[in-house]
């Protein structure tokens, strides 16, 4: 589910209308902090789910701060969302595409 179709919640695109001061300290570490877009602002703005977030947040940093061990990341989260969200076509579409699917250890 994303954030917006829960009633219950606001929306969080809302919540970033004007740049939060929140976004100008990083705590442990400054691997985001001198992005021109920091993940953050673009999962909220886009409404993306938990899966797609991480990714997001793991690909973009990998560089800066968790090496291989943020690209395995994403790719756990790749598998994550494929079972969650596509659970009865993941085995042909993995096949069709030609994916292999990583074993995180």
């Amino acid at each position: 589910m994303r954030y917006c179709e829960d009633p219950l919640y606001p929306n969080p695109a809302d919540l970033f209308g004007n740049k939060a001061k929140a976004l100008d300290h990083q705590i442990g570490g400054d691997h985001y902090k001198d992005m021109s877009i920091q993940p953050i602002e673009y999962i909220v703005k886009n409404n993306l789910g938990w899966c797609e977030g991480n990714i997001i947040k793991y690909i973009t940093r990998h560089h800066q701060k968790g090496g291989k061990d943020d690209v395995q990341k994403v790719i756990h989260y790749c598998n994550l969302l494929i079972e969650l969200h596509y659970p009865d076509k993941k085995k042909s579409l993995l096949k069709e595409e030609g994916i292999i699917v990583a074993d995180i250890a």
